[in-house]
């Protein structure tokens, strides 16, 4: 999977060029949550949801996002 293309992707939402980009969040639809927190041991991985928003955890790149949303 490629990084996609942060102008693109605010010319196709129609966002303004000037908004600042914080980072990709990871969703749960089926308890409308955001990933808050996340920690990973050889032991363990710990996820913490929140309902809002600006409670969650930004990844800078998609691909990171993507790995943490599958880690189990």
């Amino acid at each position: 999977m490629d990084e996609p293309n942060i102008k693109t992707i605010r010319k196709n939402l129609g966002v303004d060029e000037h908004t600042p980009f914080f980072g990709y969040l990871i969703y749960r639809a089926d308890s409308d949550e955001f990933l808050a927190k996340f920690d990973i041991s050889s032991e363990r991985v710990l996820k913490g949801w929140h309902k809002l928003p600006d409670q969650a955890k930004p990844f800078k790149k998609v691909l990171e996002a993507n790995r943490v949303s599958k880690s189990r």
